[in-house]
């Protein structure tokens, strides 16, 4: 599967997670979102998801673009 289109797809549920904007998040919890990714290194950025944390995110992502596709 294109790994890129995953992680593309990952991130947009993220950003939706729980059927809230980004803004919406915002607003309910006084806390802002963690970031997808930064550029620092693995998992060192506490204001970063960590990879096991984007990983739930790509299997969710695989499991929308196989039901859509028809796998």
């Amino acid at each position: 599967m294109n790994e890129d289109l995953v992680e593309r797809v990952a991130e947009a549920i993220y950003h939706v997670d729980g059927g809230m904007s980004d803004e919406d998040y915002l607003a309910e919890t006084g806390e802002k979102r963690k970031l997808w990714k930064t550029d620092a290194p693995w998992d060192s950025n506490p204001e970063e998801l960590a990879e096991h944390e984007r990983d739930e995110y790509r299997m969710m992502a695989m499991a929308a673009i196989r039901a859509i596709l028809g796998e």
